[in-house]
């Protein structure tokens, strides 16, 4: 199967078809980050779409993967925080904005006892937190990418993943795990 980012060079280069194999690779990880923030599959889809759109019109290019994939879940969470923005504005209050962390929780090795408490001990963390751990560990992006993302410098996103980090690992310990290689 090909590589999104790859199919995404093709498609720039005049192969509309190959534009889906960057569909393919992203879809799911996008809807997901989109759904953390809305909380609501059918208007998360519609983002999504968005993004993809934005890229066939705007036909940007990227010098890297990682470049590419920041661009896409810094658009992405845009176009969600926008849409909460529009939907307060009409319904006169800011909605409580509490992702589900359940989507992040991908380590297939875990035992289900283990995700689900390493899930709870996320669940409990800062919401910047989350997000900064979720865009560095689960997305793969480097902080300077997780930063341009989050509107943040690239050391406020260092002290947010080592906060979470060391707020993770005491949540951890309370719950009788020494360490995160325990998991």
């Amino acid at each position: 199967m090909e590589d999104g980012f790859i199919g995404y060079n093709r498609f720039l280069e005049g192969d509309d078809d190959a534009f889906g194999a960057t569909v393919n690779e992203y879809a799911n990880r996008l809807l997901l980050y989109i759904n953390r923030y809305l909380l609501n599959l059918t208007a998360s889809e519609d983002i999504m779409e968005d993004v993809f759109a934005e890229l066939i019109v705007r036909r940007k290019k990227f010098d890297s993967e990682k470049a590419f994939k920041a661009y896409l879940f810094k658009t992405a969470r845009n176009k969600s925080l926008n849409m909460i923005k529009k939907e307060s504005r009409y319904e006169g209050e800011v909605p409580e904005n509490e992702p589900d962390e359940e989507a992040i929780i991908e380590e297939q090795f875990l035992s289900k006892e283990k995700r689900q408490l390493l899930h709870f001990c996320i669940h409990e963390l800062k919401d910047d937190y989350r997000e900064a751990i979720y865009l560095v560990y689960f997305e793969e992006l480097s902080y300077e990418q997780a930063a341009k993302v989050m509107h943040k410098s690239k050391k406020q996103i260092d002290n947010l993943v080592q906060r979470a980090k060391a707020a993770l690992r005491t949540r951890l310990e309370r719950e009788g795990i020494k360490s995160l290689a325990d998991l």
